[in-house]
């Protein structure tokens, strides 16, 4: 059989993609450069292994054993160089000199050196609530009362957040305030809007009628009372959050508030067996009970575990066509557009305007965030024909869900590429039709596991006699203007 990236490689030049292939490189930016300070002089290392056998995703593993980091280096001797000594060396830079990446000196440098940034810690929670944990994972609680979101080491700052049941949907919960303690009091973002700060934290007025909150220790929060985006500091954080963002290991982001690390699959199907398990071992764990509450039962009512809750059917009182074509077209590209389709889904609403919102509390945090797929013009589609990928934890299932709504609707080749332009997740797309296109099938393939060891797309004689079979058709399309890194 032959990869998906296989066959790209064999097109055009290869670069090393920084994914999620069973490391924790996506948590990092990476740059050529040595690390430097502001005044271009190299610092000192605080640690550093030498005749270090890896790669960079090797070395960003290393400098997490060596503790909590603020830059990272790999320098390897160029070819051909006669005075560099053998073999690389990995460092780690904790000082407040490491300021930057970049070359210093006169001349070409005798190594090559690949400099890793910690990217923010930032964990978001909008719709019917949906969090986006800080390992990247999204996931749906849908428990009812005080549940906590995130705690410091020290657990003094920890952000909880009220969820309570849609009036019209009660197995359908929704984010109703947050509460945030620090040393210096408690400070509330109320079912209605209105902020109130404790002693030594900034507030701040943002666009779309959003709050900024900035805490003394360096944590920020955008948002109001329906969802909000944090952002924490790296060097504090590092390794040591919890609650339902969850840990920031994309090796095992789940860990619940006993501090047990509990096997989930990384795509959680709000309609699968896998959301239910979700709730019970991890989500049920954080509901907050006296004495530890900070909200009071009239501002929060309190609930208890749901793990024995069904999930919500899909397009219950509505036409799942007319309804998802309203989402595609309305909800915005980016961070929050698959959790605007799910609600779509959940709710038979689109609620296009609060995820306009949480797009301007992102940007707000993260004024550096780029759009999904930069380019000059149009996006230019490749088909690779008769490929599948075989590992389907790593696919978003647009049009279909598992259960009773696996075929709701048919979804066009075209309207499936506009899908995943829309979606930052998305790396390509493996559409699928009956000969008769009234089955229609539209996955999006999420970006890290397209490349890299653990690629698992393959064009195999199997897939191509199954959907013979059946009369289908089916193909891998990739974006070759995508976000430089992947596929493009």
């Amino acid at each position: 059989s032959i990869s998906l990236n296989t066959m790209f490689c064999r097109t055009r030049p290869c670069k090393r993609p920084a994914t999620l292939d069973g490391s924790n490189l996506s948590l990092y930016e990476t740059e050529e450069g040595w690390v430097l300070s502001n005044s271009g002089k190299r610092p000192d290392a605080n640690a550093q292994q030498k005749n270090f056998a890896g790669d960079e995703s090797d070395c960003a593993k290393w400098c997490d054993s060596q503790g909590p980091w603020k830059l990272c280096e790999l320098a390897t001797p160029r070819e051909g160089c006669q005075d560099c000594g053998a073999g690389s060396t990995c460092r780690h830079y904790t000082a407040d000199t490491a300021d930057t990446c970049g070359f210093s000196g006169s001349g070409p440098p005798k190594y090559t050196s690949i400099c890793m940034k910690p990217k923010p810690l930032v964990c978001s929670t909008h719709g019917d609530p949906h969090v986006h944990m800080f390992a990247g994972d999204l996931t749906h609680p849908m428990g009812v009362g005080e549940h906590k979101l995130l705690a410091s080491p020290d657990n003094a700052f920890s952000v909880h957040a009220c969820h309570q049941p849609r009036a019209d949907k009660p197995k359908v919960s929704v984010n109703r305030g947050f509460a945030i303690r620090t040393p210096e009091g408690v400070t509330k973002i109320g079912s209605d809007g209105q902020v109130s700060v404790a002693p030594g934290v900034t507030k701040e007025a943002v666009a779309g009628g959003l709050t900024k909150l900035t805490f003394p220790q360096g944590e920020v929060i955008v948002g109001g009372a329906k969802g909000i985006d944090i952002k924490v500091p790296h060097l504090k954080y590092q390794g040591k959050v919890g609650g339902l963002c969850g840990k920031d290991d994309p090796d095992s982001p789940f860990v619940d508030a006993q501090g047990n690390t509990v096997d989930l699959p990384r795509t959680i199907w709000y309609s699968s067996p896998q959301q239910v398990e979700y709730q019970q071992k991890f989500a049920d764990t954080f509901l907050i009970q006296e004495p530890d509450r900070l909200f009071d039962e009239a501002e929060c009512p309190g609930g208890s575990v749901s793990s024995s809750q069904e999930p919500q059917k899909m397009f219950e009182g509505c036409d799942p066509a007319t309804i998802m074509e309203q989402a595609m077209r309305q909800c915005p590209a980016g961070r929050f557009y698959e959790e605007c389709i799910l609600d779509a889904k959940l709710t038979c609403e689109v609620n296009a305007e609060e995820y306009e919102l949480a797009t301007q509390a992102i940007n707000d945090l993260q004024p550096t965030t780029a759009p999904p797929h930069p380019t000059l013009g149009p996006t230019v589609w490749n088909e690779v024909p008769g490929m599948r990928c075989n590992n389907s934890e790593y696919k978003i299932w647009v049009n279909q869900e598992p259960g009773e709504n696996r075929n709701a609707y048919p979804m066009s080749l075209e309207d499936c590429k506009t899908s995943c332009e829309k979606n930052e997740k998305c790396g390509a797309i493996n559409w699928r039709s009956s000969t008769d296109g009234t089955i229609q099938t539209c996955f999006h393939i999420e970006k890290p596991y397209l490349t890299g060891p653990d690629n698992t797309c393959e064009a195999t004689r199997e897939w191509a006699n199954n959907m013979a079979k059946f009369g289908a058709k089916g193909s891998i399309y990739y974006p070759v203007t995508a976000t430089p890194g992947y596929l493009g």
